[in-house]
């Protein structure tokens, strides 16, 4: 059994172009966001803690070991302790100015019907990309598999704005 932590961006602070949303209008796969853009309009990152009673630790779809560790808030939410979770699909959001590309999960509270569907925030592997850019979603698939979050979602996100510079006893702690 693996304990958790990592960091979403609740679905209040993202905007989907054309009246669009996350939640899944098919098998949960992401496929309805290919072609649209996604905004992040707020940096108000929530930690959520796991309980993973497999003998993995990857956060993934379809892995009914993954277990809210205690109650808690997200996005305006209480979710009783124990509510299955999952990362329902993962897609590839691509910053048209810059041409970058971040990787991202659909993190899905099991708690409505179709548990599929429902789809209550995002994290990102690695890199988390600006506030207020149109991100193009340019593929989504089921998973994420054996794959971890990786550093940006298992710490807390840091603003883009303020650069942090280094003084002689290391990095000085990040504010937020």
């Amino acid at each position: 059994m693996a304990n958790y932590d990592f960091w979403a961006l609740g679905e209040a602070s993202v905007t989907v172009s054309g009246g669009g949303q996350l939640d899944g209008v098919t098998q949960g796969d992401g496929s309805h966001l290919v072609g649209l853009t996604i905004t992040l309009t707020s940096s108000n990152f929530e930690e959520i803690s796991v309980r993973d009673g497999g003998s993995d630790n990857n956060f993934d779809d379809n892995d009914g070991n993954q277990r809210l560790r205690g109650t808690q808030d997200f996005d305006g939410v209480t979710y009783g302790n124990n509510t299955t979770i999952e990362a329902e699909y993962q897609m590839v959001l691509r910053d048209p100015n810059t041409g970058i590309e971040y990787r991202a999960i659909a993190v899905n509270m099991n708690n409505s019907s179709p548990s599929y569907a429902t789809i209550e925030g995002i994290a990102f592997v690695d890199v988390i990309p600006p506030r207020n850019v149109a991100l193009e979603v340019i593929s989504a698939a089921e998973g994420p598999g054996s794959r971890r979050l990786g550093r940006a979602a298992s710490r807390r996100p840091v603003s883009h704005r303020a650069p942090r510079s280094r003084h002689p006893r290391g990095w000085p702690a990040s504010k937020t």
